[in-house]
């Protein structure tokens, strides 16, 4: 079954359906309202917009019977910037932008997916209502009223979902509330969601706005923050988001430093709560905001303040609100910035939002999620990293500094007992796992919601993008037996009284384990660095010693391809070094056997700077290719191609 033949069933199916095919002019505008050009570089073959949620339904049950070959995306607003949550690269992308519409009705305000927070906001600020909405039109987990509501998805009382088998079905405290609960936190895993029902509430003008100042001021700042989120009573009508960074466009010699406090009333003089904030000397007065506006205006402002159509990346972790902690994140970051301050046009933020107790209090009484945060850790810090940046040839030294500045932090918070594993998808990359960090039990819940809801696994093996993937993998091996950002301490592979080799790691969150198993399958990149612990024999090291750099190599799993699994396959070129194909290429495909219908694949980008997502499609386009090939063989010896069913996700199995 191909990609044309869907695309013509789903023209049959929904006859009023809007597909743009690659190259059109409607394509070229919808492929560019990405929050991040990482996005927008992907091209899928077709972007298709339904007009009701009827046709997200017929969408979903055309492609179903496709879905081993034929891959989609889901879009609501394109304010994610992870490639691939949104975007698909040669297939089809489900665009939920035409999915619109806000209506107010018993306290509820009813929200279409492909809805932007402005248009939400224009409706409410007419009823003089306030909504846990986004404080802007890019989406996120907090709202200008988290301190005293909870986060945005403890307010959603309903989604109106589109499942696996195409059923459209609400989901709520009263009907179907697991799926309501899993929804919160569960991103693409479980549907598709068509329609969003939050609770409001009165709400007149608040305090609030945007602060400037000098990054000696910011230690002070990490002070007052902490003093505010930990001293008895503090209040819920706040709101703080404290940050520093570098923008040559602001000042190319110095970083500098941005507070954003907000009170959600309108006190005749500036709150106590927020004057550190707002005050802080020396500042630049001219760009001071703080003043009463309503929450359009308020919403209106951050929006302003955000840049949407350049390369961008955001990463997250979460820790105690503790002063040492956060200054030693921030003194990591500001060190590491030196490398990549060159990069046009760059803008570098590093992002300190509160998830103060009452937050989490009020989160817990709402009915539930599947976060894992639980009163008992607050009050916490969400430390976010975010860049904006111009060109391409600089993603591979920009994501790089975000990735080793957040691992840094990650191994000082955790020294200190200050590290909270909770990840926030939204603000997650590749390498992270938003999932795995609800917990264990949290985890299961989403496990069993997708057995439950998608028991054929549509939307873990049909749209492979964001998070989606970890859930099948819990699937295949169990929640016990991952060990996410683990590493080996040591090694014995001879001599051990089991009989059996061993393995002592160190990982996230369970302390030192001692692993045991008949035999070790490694797919990591081979290189020394990576094997320290393994107690290389002589021989091992000579050959490992020439993997000078992992650049532009993969690894990965794939399962459901459907060939002989007794047999290997190689890929070999006649008049290359070593015979190494020309790349980019796929030169190996492998059973791993302990495991049914899972092959290990060996791919060779041409470009050390290629994305996670691209190899992907790449792999993905070789299997398809493999299976064209086997069928003008006519089966000569061997199983056609059913397709890859699965393919294992960037920063778990498959690396570069």
């Amino acid at each position: 079954m191909s990609l044309l033949e869907a695309i013509n069933d789903l023209k049959q199916a929904i006859p009023g359906g809007e597909f743009s095919e690659r190259g059109t002019d409607l394509y070229t505008k919808l492929n560019s309202l990405f929050l991040s050009e990482l996005e927008s570089d992907l091209q899928p073959a077709w972007i298709f917009r339904p007009g009701t949620k009827e046709d997200v339904a017929a969408f979903i049950k055309t492609i179903k019977p496709y879905s081993d070959r034929v891959k989609f995306a889901v879009y609501g607003a394109g304010q994610q910037p992870l490639p691939g949550c949104a975007n698909i690269q040669d297939h089809i992308t489900l665009n939920l932008s035409r999915l619109t519409g806000v209506e107010i009705k018993d306290d509820i305000v009813r929200i279409g997916a492909g809805e932007h927070w402005g248009a939400v906001y224009d409706k409410l600020d007419s009823e003089g209502l306030g909504v846990t909405g986004s404080r802007s039109t890019a989406g996120g987990g907090l709202s200008f009223f988290s301190s005293r509501e909870g986060f945005i998805v403890d307010n959603v009382v309903n989604y109106e979902v589109v499942l696996a088998s195409g059923e459209i079905v609400n989901a709520n405290a009263q009907d179907n509330s697991g799926l309501w609960i899993a929804l919160k936190g569960a991103g693409n895993n479980l549907g598709v969601i068509t329609r969003y029902d939050f609770r409001t509430f009165k709400q007149g003008p608040m305090w609030g706005g945007n602060v400037f100042y000098f990054h000696a001021s910011f230690p002070g700042q990490i002070e007052a923050l902490v003093a505010e989120l930990t001293k008895p009573n503090a209040s819920r009508e706040t709101h703080l988001m404290i940050s520093m960074g570098y923008s040559a466009m602001l000042n190319p010699d110095a970083l500098m430093c941005l507070n954003q406090p907000y009170f959600t009333q309108a006190t005749k003089e500036l709150p106590p709560d927020i004057v550190a904030f707002a005050n802080v000397q020396p500042q630049i007065d001219e760009m001071n905001t703080v003043r009463i506006k309503s929450l359009k205006e308020a919403a209106a402002e951050q929006a302003a303040a955000g840049q949407s159509k350049v390369r961008c990346a955001y990463m997250n972790i979460t820790v105690k609100a503790d002063v040492a902690t956060l200054q030693a994140a921030a003194d990591i970051y500001a060190a590491g910035l030196g490398p990549v301050k060159s990069a046009e046009s760059a803008t570098y933020a590093f992002g300190l939002q509160p998830y103060p107790l009452s937050l989490l209090e009020k989160s817990a009484a709402s009915g539930g999620n599947s976060l894992g945060l639980k009163p008992s850790l607050g009050p916490l810090v969400s430390v976010l990293l975010l860049s904006y940046w111009k060109n391409k040839n600089d993603d591979a030294a920009v994501l790089a500094m975000m990735k080793q500045s957040l691992a840094k932090m990650k191994q000082d918070a955790s020294s200190r007992n200050t590290l909270v594993p909770f990840e926030y998808m939204n603000y997650a990359f590749s390498q992270q796992d938003p999932i795995g960090s609800y917990g264990p039990e949290n985890k299961a819940k989403l496990q069993e919601a997708s057995k439950k809801y998608d028991s054929e696994g549509l939307f873990q093996k049909g749209c492979p993008g964001g998070f989606n993937t970890a859930l099948i993998l819990y699937q295949y091996v169990g929640v016990s037996n991952i060990l996410l950002e683990s590493y080996a301490v040591a090694t014995n592979r001879k001599n051990t009284t089991s009989g059996r080799l061993e393995v002592l790691a160190s990982t996230r969150n369970r302390g030192l384990k001692l692993l045991t198993g008949g035999q070790i399958l490694l797919i990591i990149q081979p290189t020394l660095d990576n094997l320290r612990g393994w107690y290389l024999a002589s021989d091992e090291l000579a050959v490992f010693s020439q993997f000078v750099s992992a650049n532009g190599y993969y690894t990965g799993l794939v399962g459901g391809v459907g060939l002989n699994q007794t047999v290997s396959h190689y890929n070999a070129a006649a008049n290359t070094p070593f015979n190494i194909p020309v790349l980019p290429a796929m030169y190996a495909l492998a059973p791993v056997g302990t495991i049914k219908d899972f092959w290990s694949i060996k791919f060779g980008a041409d470009n050390p700077t290629m994305t996670d997502g691209r190899a992907k499609s790449y792999i993905l386009r070789l299997i398809d290719d493999t299976a064209g090939r086997q069928r003008d063989c006519h089966g000569a010896g061997m199983a056609g191609l059913s397709g890859p069913r699965t393919i294992s996700p960037p920063g778990n199995t498959l690396s570069n």
